[in-house]
């Protein structure tokens, strides 16, 4: 059986000393948001309010991410790339941000839990030879059969999930599940 690159995420709750926290770390400098709000009015409210923003944020939330229209306008622009060429910037309303922040922050600890070694803090390149490397000598050392291969797909297909190009290929090449049972992606992809 295919395992996913990642375990399922569990978010806990949003509170106020998670909102307040995260527009405390903004610089007061940052643009006011498309919803009028600037981060230095935002600074001087009481705790209760922040509270009440987490609790609405946890509502929106709940609803698949339903949020209200006016939270998700953007003013968008366009700045000077070079002489030859523009790249869009774009400004989202200040709630919208502090709750990207403080979600963004949760999920970057969530994915560093993943097997996947490249642009990860705390891994190197040559973190995968060294895991090869022990599992070879961990099945040696056992006498147990061992297979493996690499396949790098990062530039090839980068906007597919690769969960799924996996299945792809182990349907198309297993059609019964006697050969899964030797593989291993990284740590855990296979079981």
């Amino acid at each position: 059986m295919l395992i996913g690159v990642a375990a399922p995420v569990t978010l806990p709750p949003l509170t106020g000393v998670q909102l307040r926290d995260a527009v405390l770390r903004m610089s007061d400098h940052c643009s006011s948001g498309a919803d009028g709000w600037a981060i230095s009015e935002i600074k001087t409210w009481p705790p209760l309010l922040f509270d009440k923003l987490a609790e609405f944020l946890c509502a929106v939330e709940a609803s698949d991410g339903d949020w209200p229209e006016d939270l998700l306008l953007q003013i968008v622009t366009l700045a000077p790339k070079n002489e030859f060429d523009q790249h869009p910037i774009s400004v989202n309303s200040v709630v919208y941000r502090v709750w990207a922040s403080v979600r963004a922050t949760q999920l970057c600890s969530w994915q560093e839990s993943w097997t996947q070694f490249g642009y990860r803090r705390g891994k190197r390149s040559v973190d995968p030879a060294w895991c090869s490397a022990a599992a070879a000598e961990h099945a040696w050392l056992s006498q147990a059969h061992r297979v493996g291969f690499s396949l790098d797909l990062a530039k090839a297909y980068d906007r597919i999930p690769h969960e799924i190009l996996y299945k792809c290929l182990i349907a198309s090449f297993w059609s019964s599940g006697q050969l899964l049972q030797y593989l291993a992606f990284g740590n855990s992809w296979c079981s």
